[in-house]
């Protein structure tokens, strides 16, 4: 079968536009091959680039290293050599014109410059289990104080300092409680009212207002404005009570007072007792300046000395003796033994009592002894008349208001 000549042009052309279409899309290839490779090429040239930066900055952050470990061994060096002064360079800071200290070795001073500290400053070590307040200092060696309060100081071992603007300066297991307290040094003293303030001794406290325990040991004080001064076991309990010392002495009255002695009680209000042992001033403005078991019981009485004395009456007072009682109004014992002042305003020199018994004494027509008349028991109650052997008789009275019945003649 023969072909037409069109037929072999057409299938000629077919076959041609075939060829060059492949071959366009070959060039097509190796040109987007090409971009491929240029793009991928300036992406390594990239990383290359900022390897070698990188790599750059290593070498000079590995030279500085090397400088500086240089200039730790040498300082080192210097160390082992007991030189010490490179070592001492290097702790300079960098910027010596702008530092505030001169260092001299390991000590460095700051002359005319003042440290702001917003927060707290702590010396030593931190106690964990403290809850610190604003703006507190504390020295703690051991990490044992604890100035919990705002504005609070400690130093010493084992110290709160909780109330606010509160210090506890020195010693051990102290505790400042109440606002602007101080405790300055002992052991397990604690000031718990607002202002009070312990100053040393051992289980001291001032536990109200303004109270203060100067010293000594298990002393309180709890009135307000109250004092202890020393001593053992003393307790100033009224308001402005104080207790300058001796053992368990007691000033309960306010603005009472006890200077000292063994067991003695100021109990009424501005009562005194001065020293000695079991003393009491009971009420309000009495006094017992010393002795033994003496008491000076109501209003402005007072006991001045002896054992076992009593005024008992207002304004009454004993001045001596043993076993001695004023208890008239204003009356007085000046001393003795066994005196009895039971008139207001009456006065007991001696022991009248006791000459009483034996001396005569007139009533009526008759001078007999204070026993012999007591026998009737109308004259019991008579107040005696002395007979000095002669015809003045002086009554009794004279010196003290005495009856029979007031000797306690049986």
């Amino acid at each position: 079968m023969k072909l037409a000549p069109e037929s072999i042009i057409s299938g000629t052309a077919l076959i041609a536009l075939l060829y060059y279409s492949f071959s366009l899309k070959t060039q097509i290839d190796s040109i987007e091959n090409r971009l491929e490779t240029k793009a991928l090429k300036a992406q390594v040239e990239s990383i290359e680039n900022r390897l070698e930066t990188k790599i750059g900055s290593f070498e000079d952050n590995l030279k500085q290293l090397e400088i500086k470990h240089t200039d730790i061994s040498t300082a080192l060096d210097t160390i082992k050599r007991g030189e010490g002064t490179a070592f001492a360079e290097s702790r300079k800071l960098v910027n010596e014109d702008t530092s505030p200290f001169n260092c001299d070795k390991h000590l460095c001073t700051a002359k005319n410059k003042m440290f702001l500290f917003p927060e707290s400053v702590i010396i030593g070590a931190i106690n964990a289990d403290c809850q610190y307040g604003e703006a507190v200092l504390s020295v703690d060696v051991g990490g044992n104080n604890c100035p919990s309060g705002s504005g609070s100081v400690t130093f010493g071992s084992y110290n709160i300092a909780n109330g606010k603007y509160s210090t506890v300066t020195g010693g051990h297991q102290n505790s400042a409680n109440g606002k602007s307290s101080t405790v300055s040094g002992g052991k397990d003293n604690s000031a718990n009212g607002t202002s009070s303030s312990v100053t040393g001794g051992s289980k001291n406290s001032a536990n109200d207002v303004c109270d203060s325990v100067s010293g000594g040991y298990e002393n309180i004080a709890n009135g307000r404005y109250s004092t202890v001064t020393a001593g053992y076991r003393n307790s100033a309990n009224g308001d402005s009570s104080s207790v300058s010392g001796g053992a368990e002495n007691y000033a309960n009255g306010n603005s009472s007072s006890v200077s000292g002695g063994y067991q003695n009680f100021a109990t009424g209000d501005t009562s005194s007792v001065s020293g000695g042992y079991e003393n009491s001033a009971n009420g309000d403005s009495s006094s017992v300046s010393g002795g033994a078991e003496n008491s000076a019981d109501v209003d402005s009485s007072s006991v001045s000395g002896g054992s076992q004395n009593s005024a008992e009456g207002w304004y009454s007072s004993v001045s001596g003796g043993d076993k001695n009682f004023a208890k008239g109004d204003s009356s007085s014992v000046l001393g003795g033994e066994n005196n009895v002042a039971i008139k207001d305003f009456g006065t007991v020199w001696k022991n009248v009592c006791k000459d009483n018994m034996t001396d005569k004494f007139s009533a009526g027509k008759l001078s007999l002894t204070c026993e012999q008349l007591s026998k009737k028991k109308k004259n019991k109650d008579k107040i005696c008349k002395r007979s000095p052997g002669n015809s003045l008789l002086e009554s009794a009275s004279v010196l003290c208001p005495v009856t029979c019945n007031t000797c306690d003649v049986r």
